[in-house]
């Protein structure tokens, strides 16, 4: 999907399609993720791709079906809803949303049909909700990514329902800081005129965002910025620095702890806590350079 966007978005520089698709499947963390972790994150990011191709070639309901089959593959998608439905809101109207929507609520009870064990008619959604709350399997402020509740906790198995600010859970810390954070993106995206470069940068954005400040965070949380990042690198080049290093850090999180294959050397550098500070502030500053590239994108446009 990569090199479909870009192919047709950059028509007579072929280079650029196969550079940006080559950055990604070639990328070690995500080859670590899916082989090592045994993790499926390449699914529901192909279809999460694949509902902006339709939707942007104005198929409203193969793209809201599309993102069904990434909602249903793995709920951690629903992070890129928000972004998704103004996307739709903005392209094919209200009344078409809201039908796409109503067939994505169709195909999830017709999936969960076989299994309901409940006469509700809101079973799907309350397991479904339940399943975003508890699937990270832990209730830690930082389930070993290396984001900034690790400088707090410096990543202690603490509960993310310790009181940490005016007498705020972390959680709910956290929780906060996101919903701003994404609201406010989602508002320069209403007011200015919808841009792929934008959008893709947003949805890079987004995911590094919540990798940052919520609280429950596994290290591969963070691979869903790394599609988006390599599509919006090819618009911006100055974001490849960018690319490589989060990259880096990001495999460097998928190594710690599980230390496979065994390299002495960089369990030794991983196993100091100095270092680890550094792949904290490569995250962070990525994350800051993306924002500052979706924010000068959009804010640039009259």
């Amino acid at each position: 999907m990569i090199y479909v966007f870009l192919r047709r978005n950059f028509p007579s520089r072929p280079l650029v399609s196969l550079i940006g698709a080559t950055a990604y499947l070639f990328n070690p963390a995500v080859w670590y993720t899916s082989s090592i972790w045994g993790q499926i994150e390449t699914l529901p990011l192909f279809f999460i791709l694949l509902s902006y191709w339709c939707i942007l070639q104005k198929k409203i309901i193969p793209s809201h079906l599309a993102f069904a089959a990434a909602l249903l593959s793995k709920q951690s998608s629903i992070i890129f809803l928000p972004v998704f439905l103004l996307v739709s809101w903005r392209l094919a109207g209200p009344v078409r949303t809201v039908v796409g929507l109503l067939f994505q609520l169709l195909i999830a009870y017709l999936v969960y049909l076989p299994f309901f064990s409940s006469p509700s008619l809101l079973w799907p959604v309350s397991v479904y909700l339940n399943r975003i709350q508890i699937g990270s399997g832990s209730n830690y402020i930082s389930d070993h990514a290396f984001n900034l509740w690790a400088l707090v906790t410096r990543l202690q198995k603490i509960p993310d329902t310790s009181v940490v600010f005016l007498g705020l859970s972390a959680g709910l810390v956290g929780l906060a800081a996101f919903i701003l954070s994404y609201c406010l993106a989602l508002l320069v995206l209403w007011k200015k005129k919808l841009t792929f470069p934008a959008l893709v940068t947003l949805n890079a954005l987004i995911p590094a965002l919540a990798f940052l400040v919520l609280t429950k965070m596994h290290e591969r949380y963070f691979a869903p910025v790394l599609p988006f990042l390599a599509l919006a690198a090819a618009y911006y080049p100055w974001l490849w620095p960018v690319y490589v290093l989060v990259s880096a850090a990001h495999l460097a999180n998928l190594y710690h702890l599980w230390w496979f294959p065994p390299l002495p050397p960089v369990i030794a550098w991983l196993m100091a806590w100095p270092n680890i500070m550094i792949l904290i502030m490569v995250f962070t500053a990525g994350t800051l350079i993306m924002a500052f590239a979706y924010a000068s994108a959009q804010l640039s446009q009259k």
